[in-house]
């Protein structure tokens, strides 16, 4: 007797479980998205191999609006990617489509084209309503852009919160 062999989706699942293993949802907390942002280093990248250290002139960028008056950016190295979340192209148009998890080897060509069509362009849209999946010790640059009222004399005080420092 011979084993019947496994369904095509059961081993895209195995992948997939094995590509988010110890990775981090970027936004987290469901159902929070962003745009994320294909995006060149528009500086001349230094050489700095006999380092150890191999050029990376690409990062991505998501882009989270949390209201009107807060939006989150998050910025990494491409390399950082582990597997993007979207609405399942399958179901545009609809109103709630499903969404699919794609490991970065799914979407890799994608990538690929839009950084040969970047020419002087810094930045192209990846994938709208995205969620990224990355290694839970990246580094990540986050920017909260905020507004708010206040009173005067609260804007004349130093609002980062004690113990923080802007620039030092």
């Amino acid at each position: 007797m011979t084993a019947a062999a496994p369904p095509p989706d059961f081993q895209q699942d195995r992948i997939l479980a094995l590509v988010l293993a110890g990775t981090v949802s970027l936004p987290s907390t469901p159902p929070a998205t962003g745009d994320l942002f294909l995006t060149r280093d528009p500086e001349p990248i230094p050489d700095l191999t006999a380092f150890g250290v191999l050029p990376t002139p690409y990062f991505i960028k998501i882009v989270q609006v949390v209201s009107p008056l807060c939006v989150v950016t998050r910025t990494l190295a491409l390399k950082d990617l582990r597997a993007v979340t979207i609405p399942d192209p399958e179901e545009a148009g609809r109103e709630q489509p499903r969404r699919v998890t794609l490991p970065l080897a799914r979407i890799v060509g994608h990538i690929e084209k839009l950084a040969r069509d970047l020419g002087d362009e810094v930045e192209h849209l990846l994938f709208e309503k995205a969620v990224i999946h990355v290694p839970e010790g990246a580094q990540v640059l986050v920017r909260v852009d905020s507004y708010f009222g206040v009173t005067a004399a609260e804007a004349a005080q130093h609002l980062i919160p004690p113990g923080k420092t802007c620039c030092h």
